[in-house]
């Protein structure tokens, strides 16, 4: 199995290992020190590993606090200072092509939940923006 030093790659299914575990053609071979007495290889299934992604739940947290943000800026959150609804179409606007931005960015690497809610949330803010957008407008 071949070693790779920890500057190279950290994630895609690379683990600690042991020397006498490793073995490169049939032959023992002297592993390569990255910390002291730390040394690091690929996994066998470290594809299986890639293909999955995990769920972390800050991404979840992160995109309801932005969907609020926008629910806020969209006068449907009444501001938690003055009490009143207010309409800021330029913040929400920049709320959500950060949410668009994510959503392209990280296509192909978010869980079906993570996606969902991702999805739900633009799909939600694009009608209330438009609401919002007309009522300003007149």
């Amino acid at each position: 199995m071949k070693r790779m030093p920890l500057s190279r790659e950290i994630s895609g299914g690379i683990r600690p290992c042991k020397a006498k575990d490793e073995s490169v053609g049939g032959a023992q071979s002297a592993p390569l020190p990255v910390f002291p007495l730390v040394y690091f290889c690929r996994s066998p299934d470290a594809r299986d590993m890639s293909a999955a992604p995990e769920a972390d739940p800050r991404f979840n947290e992160f995109i309801i606090l932005q969907a609020q943000n926008a629910g806020l800026f969209l006068g449907q959150i009444p501001n938690p200072h003055s009490g009143e609804k207010q309409i800021n179409l330029r913040a929400a606007t920049s709320v959500m092509d950060s949410l668009e931005m994510l959503a392209s960015k990280t296509r192909g690497n978010l869980t079906s939940s993570e996606q969902k809610l991702l999805t739900t949330a633009l799909d939600n803010l694009r009608p209330l923006f438009q609401t919002a957008q007309a009522s300003t407008d007149h």
